[in-house]
């Protein structure tokens, strides 16, 4: 999964907030905070300025953002050279009223943006356009409104969907996309800081639905290493009483085995299913537990998270087919070095976390 790394340089944001917030909206990225040092000159210079900061990034970094209060001699907000971003607040405060933390958040997303679909900008010229994340910002007094929108215009919205709608990686960035925009609007309507409008909108929400959310995990025994991989990357959210994990370990000596594993389901708000050709030979899988994961993903919406285990003739299954998997088929987990498969199994956490706060 790509990364992207946020730094500051003389800001005083709470970047350690922000990746919480980032991280729990934006599934298909990872936010990590540098905490090494940084200096920029006085003025911010491009190319000048990039090529004097010398960083070690790595391959899987998308996006290395650097924030400062020192401005740049073209007046830009920011700009970009090989990964790395220098995002200027200077004279901030002349501009809005708004936090920096919604600065930061909204010129992340204008950064998705332009990575879903870099064939247009609203340029000063279009006064018809309404506030648009694809608005160029030549004019740097229009950032107050702009963050307060934070919208997708209708013209761009209806030219990127046509465009990404047959690209399942982009529409899901662009869904993640549209979430962070809500969020950053939200807030500065009301000149709340992001961070804490976003804490306060999950204090209420844990208080209305303050039981624990079950997750229910189907396999085959002998994929059980990787129920146990899959459950230790379950771990801290289960730790913070946000889920309960339920498979067919729980059931104890003496009990209906089969009327538990029914109950289960039925208050289960998530299914994983470990799919291999183990899970696809077992009868009592294809026969018991799928058709009611099936009616209860028909019925009441709940989402299905399929890791694939090992090649298998899960193509062939329609019945799993028709959902979309974490893994495609043609890299299966066991055809994955450690890292990348620890990076799937982080990727179906944060798809978990993302669908019991939804």
């Amino acid at each position: 999964m790509d990364k992207i790394i946020l730094a500051n340089e003389n800001e005083n944001i709470n970047i350690d907030g922000l990746i919480i917030v980032l991280n729990s909206i934006c599934s298909h990225l990872t936010f990590e905070k540098y905490n090494g040092i940084i200096s920029i000159p006085d003025t911010v210079i491009y190319e000048d300025t990039f090529n004097k900061i010398k960083l070690d990034i790595e391959d899987n970094v998308k996006y290395f953002f650097i924030f400062t209060n020192k401005r740049y001699n073209n007046n830009y907000f920011y700009e970009e050279n090989s990964k790395i971003i220098i995002v200027s607040y200077y004279l901030w405060e002349k501009l809005t009223s708004l936090p920096k933390s919604n600065g930061v958040a909204f010129f992340i997303a204008n950064q998705l943006a332009i990575e879903i679909d870099k064939s247009f900008r609203h340029d000063i010229n279009d006064k018809s356009k309404p506030e648009c994340i694809y608005d160029f910002l030549i004019d740097k007094t229009g950032i107050d409104t702009s963050i307060r929108a934070s919208l997708i215009c209708p013209k761009c919205n209806n030219r990127i969907k046509e465009k990404i709608k047959n690209s399942e990686k982009k529409m899901h960035a662009y869904n993640n996309l549209k979430a962070l925009l809500n969020e950053i609007g939200n807030a500065s309507k009301w000149d709340d800081e992001i961070i804490s409008f976003w804490d306060k909108k999950n204090s209420e929400e844990k208080n209305l639905h303050n039981e624990k959310k079950s997750i229910f995990i189907s396999y085959s025994h002998v994929d059980s290493p990787w129920l146990q991989r899959v459950k230790i990357h379950l771990k801290p959210i289960e730790r913070n009483s946000l889920i309960e994990i339920w498979e067919d370990t729980r059931i104890k000596t003496g009990d209906n085995w089969k009327e538990e594993i029914e109950k289960a389901l039925q208050r289960s708000h998530a299914a994983i299913l470990l799919i291999s050709a183990d899970f696809l030979a077992s009868d009592f899988i294809i026969e018991n537990e799928l058709p009611q994961i099936m009616k209860l993903a028909e019925e009441h919406g709940t989402r299905i998270f399929q890791i694939l285990i090992s090649p298998c003739c899960f193509e062939e299954t329609p019945q799993l087919s028709q959902f979309q998997t974490v893994n495609p088929p043609s890299k299966t987990l066991i055809e994955m070095n450690h890292p990348d498969q620890e990076r799937l199994l982080l990727q179906l956490a944060k798809g978990i976390i993302a669908q019991i706060t939804n």
